[in-house]
């Protein structure tokens, strides 16, 4: 299915990249978020090979994404973004994927396309990847040996701790991400409490159910767009990056389901990176205000942080009883 809100310059390129797949058991859902740009006349324009599509107000991206996977009956679930698109024969591959291995969120590599050019989030034979552009997060499929990943028809199982991906020192690249009906149905879909990690936050909630990560190599099943107004991009430009700030209330609600050696880890990194923040208020032209904010917010998502000696040293030196160095 495709969530779609103003994306008349992308849709029509991401709606023909799923039709032409030629993919024989298609269901394809559209919805739109009551675009008011050229956005529902293109839609339109392909509605006899849409299963459902509708342009109406609604509560946000992923409460879309939900309605439109209401309407879905098939055996095996993904969604690609209106300004995203598949790559040839991606579909063919991955339902091969899922008839020949075992059940499982199975995981693709993507390539990122940017407007001055692309790179391979998963690099591959001839895109070898953009050597100017620093990942700090990786996604999950690189964590393997790509000559690992190539060599195995089936894919590879995670084995590992998901307190990397629950820390965003992995993440999964949401257009090659596809997983079963029953998970879908079992997790009860997206949160809409979230604007920007919903997916990442529902993948995860799908794996700790015990569902099997299988990760593929090989050549990218989709393409990212990054562009002047997508989320990835804007959030950039925001002095308190959004992703940053959902990834640590996610970690903190995930915390509970984990075994107790992995919820000391993830406590640590996350109060760890919320006091931080602070510190690097205090030391900056915004100072002891700009401080006392970044801590009032961060103790709404992380109370638990006043049992954290960290926490009494950073309350001291915005205090101006401790030593603030800039």
């Amino acid at each position: 299915m495709t969530p779609s809100y103003n994306q008349g310059m992308y849709v029509e390129q991401t709606i023909r990249s799923v039709l032409l797949q030629g993919y024989p058991n298609l269901e394809y859902v559209v919805m739109d978020g009551g675009s008011t740009d050229s956005s529902v006349e293109i839609i339109r324009r392909y509605q006899p090979w849409l299963t459902y599509w509708v342009s109406e107000s609604d509560r946000g991206q992923s409460a879309a994404i939900n309605k439109g996977f209401v309407r879905a009956t098939g055996h095996i679930y993904g969604y690609l973004n209106s300004d995203d698109v598949y790559q040839p024969n991606a579909l063919t591959r991955v339902a091969r994927d899922f008839r020949d291995g075992s059940e499982g969120l199975h995981a693709y590599p993507v390539m990122d396309v940017h407007d001055e050019g692309s790179h391979a989030s998963c690099p591959t034979p001839g895109n070898p990847g953009s050597e100017s552009r620093r990942l700090h997060r990786r996604p999950v499929v690189q964590a393997f040996d790509p000559h690992r990943l190539n060599a195995s028809p089936r894919g590879i199982e995670w084995s590992d701790s998901l307190v990397p991906l629950i820390v965003g020192e992995l993440y999964f690249h949401q257009p090659g991400v596809f997983w079963p009906r029953y998970g879908h149905r079992q997790v009860g879909g997206f949160d809409d409490r979230y604007s920007f990690l919903f997916d990442q936050k529902f993948f995860l909630e799908l794996l700790l159910t015990g569902l099997p990560l299988i990760c593929h190599g090989g050549e990218p099943v989709a393409a990212f767009r990054h562009h002047d107004h997508s989320k990835t991009v804007v959030s950039k430009q925001k002095r308190t990056n959004p992703f940053s700030l959902e990834l640590w209330r996610i970690a903190r609600e995930l915390e509970p389901k984990l075994r107790r050696s992995e919820r000391e880890v993830v406590r640590r990194k996350r109060i760890s990176t919320f006091l931080s923040r602070v510190w690097r208020e205090l030391r900056s032209a915004s100072g002891r205000p700009g401080a006392l904010r970044a801590l009032a917010r961060g103790l709404a998502d992380h109370p638990d942080a006043v049992t954290d000696r960290f926490f009494w040293a950073t309350l001291l030196a915005i205090g101006g009883i401790g030593k603030v160095e800039r």
